[in-house]
């Protein structure tokens, strides 16, 4: 691994030296840094020095094509008067300040740029492209984070515990470590953050302004793998579940969030379900208003025979309901009867 010598200090040196240079040619709007020596204040030994640079080519599009601009990254070797070789990375990201405004920004970039810092603006284009750019979406928002509670069962328990069974217990170990990273998707989406790239993530998330009780120390023992199989997996599976209860709680509890996730999801954001109310939902709906009552497991039954009958009226379910034997598989006869006898009374409303 590459240990660089320079202090902070030092760095700040350099890139102020580096800056005042940029700043002399025409076409740079304006300087920002990012990374340890922007807002984000960390810069230590394995620290690089990243700038982004705002260009209008406008002016110069007459000119070669900005040769003075250096490589994306490289590194500066300084001998000082100790005779000991000194490195540093530099990482200089170059746009076109009306080229960016049309460009979809990831979450890793809006974090970057919302902890830059602002060294040269020509004329304030720079800040004010920066403060459009950096709005926080809050219906972006509120789409991943019902996607997210949605998915917590089958990431968190349904799925590990499946693939236990099939005796793939590193599968179940890779789906226990995408459930961890969504957990620290939805907390920082769920605490308007931006999030930041891979590296700095985990680490992040332990000082965001809510986390649930002893997030850090839960969070450290549920991607911790000790062995291959099932007691493991058990073991995660319990230490996730203490984060994913309380923050699935604070979630559900904002409005803007639906009471059913996960059908939701299916409906308006994953194209699993074209109709919005299939039929089967539509006869849910007219037996309880009708106080037919059936048992949680008889009426699932029941329902997704009429899915998998693809009846769509009650004229087609009367007739099923006479004639298919299936139909005497699931419900009792006194059940049949009754419901056939609702459909029978309001046959004139639903043919």
């Amino acid at each position: 691994m590459k240990k660089f010598m320079f202090t902070k200090i030092d760095a700040q040196e350099i890139l102020t030296s580096f800056v005042s240079r940029i700043i002399q040619m025409n076409e740079v709007e304006g300087v920002v840094v990012l990374g340890g020596l922007g807002e984000k204040d960390h810069f230590d030994l394995y620290s690089d020095i990243d700038l982004a640079i705002f260009l209008d080519t406008r002016e110069t599009s007459h000119l070669p094509m900005n040769h003075w601009l250096p490589r994306f990254e490289f590194t500066l070797v300084l001998y000082p008067k100790d005779g000991v070789q000194h490195k540093i990375g530099l990482n200089v990201h170059q746009q076109v300040l009306l080229e960016e405004r049309y460009r979809q920004w990831d979450e890793s970039k809006k974090e970057a740029y919302s902890k830059g810092r602002i060294v040269y603006d020509k004329a304030g284009n720079t800040n004010a492209f920066l403060q459009e750019k950096l709005i926080y979406d809050d219906v972006e928002r509120t789409r991943r984070l019902t996607e997210l509670v949605a998915q917590f069962p089958p990431f968190s328990s349904i799925n590990p515990r499946r693939q236990t069974l099939r005796g793939l217990f590193y599968n179940a170990h890779d789906i226990l470590n995408t459930c961890g990273e969504m957990i620290v998707d939805a907390l920082f989406r769920y605490n308007r953050r931006f999030i930041p790239v891979k590296k700095w993530r985990l680490e992040e998330s332990f000082s965001l302004p809510w986390t649930p009780p002893n997030y850090r120390d839960y969070m450290i023992e549920g991607m911790l793998v000790k062995s291959h199989d099932n007691a493991d997996i058990e073991r995660r599976i319990h230490v996730l579940k203490k984060i994913i209860t309380p923050l699935e709680q604070k979630i559900l509890s904002e409005p803007s969030i639906p009471d059913d996730p996960y059908d939701y999801a299916c409906k308006n954001y994953w194209g699993r379900q074209v109709v919005s109310t299939p039929f089967s939902v539509l006869v849910n709906g007219f037996l309880g208003e009708r106080g037919v009552v059936m048992s949680e497991e008889i009426r699932e039954a029941f329902l997704s025979y009429i899915d998998y009958n693809l009846y769509s009226s009650y004229s087609d379910l009367f007739e099923g309901l006479i004639s298919d034997v299936y139909f005497k598989n699931i419900l009792s006869q006194e059940d049949i009867l009754h419901i056939v006898g609702v459909l029978r009374e309001v046959k004139d409303d639903i043919t």
